[in-house]
């Protein structure tokens, strides 16, 4: 192995595995950039965009999430019936080969769990109507 010029040698570093997480926040998503710009200019479009949201049983079992965190193979995907969004994959899990589906209040539990500069802020209640739940 060579040496840099200062005389310190290079290290080998290598990846032992890798995870995905989609996180379903149904909260943050009129924040997006698009459906903000929409919103501010069509201020109706937020209580319409809020009816389509869907919950995470059905985040869950949208067959294109099953395929991101491995529990369908992408080459099935175009099996299956579309719109898949209609046709949800029944007895589906969040947990996947390759990672898992985060519900909304897990997300903002492990939000501020991992806030040091105390930026996230909940109401007690919050917490223990959710903490004990998913932490």
């Amino acid at each position: 192995m060579s040496e840099f010029k200062d005389g310190l040698k290079p290290i080998r570093v290598g990846i032992e595995g890798v995870s995905y997480s989609l996180t379903h926040v149904p909260d943050l998503v009129c924040y997006g950039s698009k459906p903000l710009r929409e919103i501010r200019a069509h201020p109706a479009l937020g209580d319409e965009l809020t009816k389509r949201l869907r919950d995470f049983a059905a985040a869950t079992a949208y067959a294109p999430h099953q395929v991101y965190i491995g529990n369908i193979a992408p080459e099935k995907l175009s099996d299956l019936p579309k719109p898949w969004y209609e046709r949800l994959i029944e007895g589906a899990t969040p947990e996947g080969r390759f990672g898992d589906l985060v519900a909304q209040s897990k997300f903002y539990g492990l939000l501020a769990g991992s806030d040091q500069f105390d930026l996230v802020s909940f109401e007690e209640s919050w917490f223990q109507e959710h903490a004990a739940r998913h932490i």
